[in-house]
């Protein structure tokens, strides 16, 4: 999947490289959300919440649940790739109750379950529409490839 990182991101590294300011602390959570059209920075296009029984899908991010650049868990990365992969299925627990999510064509990871700050976002490699009745989506391991370059 392509991948880009949102202005929000984009200004942070900038500032605590260049500009001596700090990072936001660690995020322990991502949030991880769907779309029916390109999210862009801000986030647009999330599947509605009203009557579809859709909300952000919660992830622990950590050295276990995405590999380092060098495409190992467990520790920093050392590696040359600026690439980093999700190493657990991102899963959403149910499918819509209620009414359809509609054709997800984009996924993007926030810091907040609502709200918040949109960090990255990309295009599916498959669009997929979802209806009352489906299993929740799910991303398979190795499916998110996120790259800073």
């Amino acid at each position: 999947m392509a991948n880009g990182f949102s202005d929000y991101v984009e200004n942070k590294v900038i500032d605590w490289v260049f500009r001596g300011q700090t990072m936001p602390g660690a995020m322990t959570t991502l949030y991880f959300a769907l779309h029916t059209a390109d999210p862009g920075d801000t986030g647009a296009s999330e599947v509605s919440t009203s009557g579809t029984a859709y909300a952000r899908q919660s992830f622990t991010g950590g050295l276990s649940n995405f590999g380092s650049t060098s495409n190992t868990t467990g520790s920093a990365s050392t590696g040359t790739t600026g690439n980093t992969k999700n190493k657990v299925a991102i899963t959403w627990a149910a499918g819509p109750a209620g009414s359809n999510w509609g054709t997800v064509s984009f996924w993007s990871v926030w810091d907040t379950s609502t709200a918040g700050n949109c960090l990255a976002s990309g295009a599916l490699t498959t669009n997929k529409t979802i209806n009352v009745g489906d299993p929740g989506p799910s991303f398979a391991i190795d499916a998110l490839s996120f790259t800073l370059d």
